[in-house]
């Protein structure tokens, strides 16, 4: 009854081979669900560095240049969902703030649960292994130069044409326009990273300073 309420959901979908035997496989879409939701309960962290170091590399490749391109505009797209992730993620630390009734609370969010969660695992690699200062500048002038590239913008059309069927002018401006948005992604990388220290700052501040009101009041 469950592998039918599955189906009918559209989660699953059954084939019978030529021995009448049923196989059950999930759809695709399902599996990126499921995928996401095991994500959401294992807390896992996005690498930052993985994303990066994977744009800086196929900036500096040569061929399919097709499949080069797409893959860094999704690895742009998740480095910048990353980074607004851990942006939201200290916010909510600073409104909780005000649930912590005692100066141990405090502190013990402070010291062991945003350390741990923050801190040590995003926060601290975004400013040493994953500082995106250390990629930028390479990667955005390649980019810079593939969208100058007749030889590029011509070979890079050409795949997408193909791949996309639509007419060779419109995958050009396509071309023109992922180029564009990886390279104007990195450019405004300063603000949300600007937002994410600002935000830290401000959450170790309040956290200090509501732990010595609470320890004033006692006294």
């Amino acid at each position: 009854s469950i592998l039918r309420r599955l189906e009918a959901c559209g989660w699953i979908y059954t084939d019978t081979d030529y021995s009448y035997v049923q196989r059950t496989s999930f759809r695709d879409y399902a599996i990126s669900v499921i995928r996401t939701l095991l994500d959401i309960e294992d807390e896992h962290k996005a690498e930052y560095q993985g994303y990066i170091y994977a744009i800086y590399t196929m900036a500096r490749a040569n061929g399919n240049n097709a499949v080069g391109l797409r893959q860094m505009v999704e690895n742009t797209d998740a480095l910048i969902t990353g980074l607004k992730s851990l942006n939201a993620n200290i916010k909510i630390y600073i409104d909780d703030l005000t649930k912590h009734s005692t100066v141990s609370e405090i502190l013990d969010a402070l010291l062991n649960d945003y350390y741990s969660n923050v801190i040590d695992k995003a926060y601290h690699r975004l400013l040493t292994s994953d500082n995106v200062s250390k990629f930028r500048p390479e990667i955005v002038e390649r980019l810079d130069s593939h969208a100058r590239s007749e030889r590029y913008l011509k070979q890079t059309a050409k795949e997408i044409a193909v791949q996309d069927s639509i007419s060779y002018e419109d995958a050009r401006e396509k071309t023109l326009g992922m180029l564009h948005y990886v390279i104007d992604s990195f450019r405004q990388m300063d603000d949300i990273l600007e937002d994410i220290n600002k935000k830290n700052t401000r959450y170790q501040r309040a956290a200090v300073n509501r732990a010595r009101f609470l320890l004033t009041s006692n006294e």
